[in-house]
């Protein structure tokens, strides 16, 4: 990817482009597990690896999360409404958001 980082998980790696799509690469053999297109526009976010999850988030303000392994599965797909350039961040058992107007975070309590 031009922008975000590749973050691995499980021994596999994921590759969030520029135009949207998400990549899984097995690490040690550089196979393609899977590539799709997940946002329909251009995002910035790097993705992040914690709980067995993906969690990438689109500029136009969805987040999805991904269950982490060899095929796509899609847990949840999360509308904010609010543009994010901002990478997800992991701390305490939440997660935190960053859009253009607010600080999100999400958890249980």
């Amino acid at each position: 990817p031009d922008v975000a980082s590749p973050v691995i998980s499980g021994g596999l790696v994921y590759l969030a482009g520029e135009k949207g799509d998400l990549t899984c690469v097995d690490a040690a053999s550089g196979e393609i597990k899977y590539r799709k297109r997940l946002f329909s526009d251009k995002h910035r976010s790097t993705p992040v690896a914690a709980d067995g999850k993906i969690y990438i988030a689109g500029r136009k303000g969805t987040v999805f999360v991904i269950k982490a392994g060899p095929e796509l599965e899609v847990l949840s797909e999360n509308k904010l409404g609010e543009e994010i350039t901002a990478s997800p961040a992991v701390s305490s058992g939440r997660i935190f958001i960053r859009t253009h107007n607010a600080l999100y975070a999400f958890g249980v309590q």
